[in-house]
């Protein structure tokens, strides 16, 4: 699912998704990111942050060991928030 959605974001459909099927795997495709939107993911039960640029060899390795309960986000999600904080 996409991060950013025209009439909101991919959290807040997340949030609706994971309320109505608790058992939905959502992994996230975003070009940028913010600390407080990756713990929101985090605590929502959102399974992966991926970069919407990346390679699709790398969504699907991540899909593939994402598990529930688990989160997994991209080095790249994370060196971009350390640039952003510098």
């Amino acid at each position: 699912m996409a991060y950013r959605l025209p009439d909101g974001t991919g959290l807040d459909a997340a949030r609706q998704m994971l309320l109505e099927s608790p058992e939905t795997r959502i992994a996230m495709l975003t070009a940028e990111c913010t600390p407080t939107a990756l713990c929101e993911a985090a605590a929502l039960g959102v399974c992966a942050f991926l970069p919407q640029d990346g390679p699709l060899a790398l969504a699907l390795d991540t899909l593939r060991h994402v598990k529930t309960g688990n989160m997994l986000v991209q080095p790249s999600i994370v060196a971009r928030l350390g640039h952003r904080s510098a």
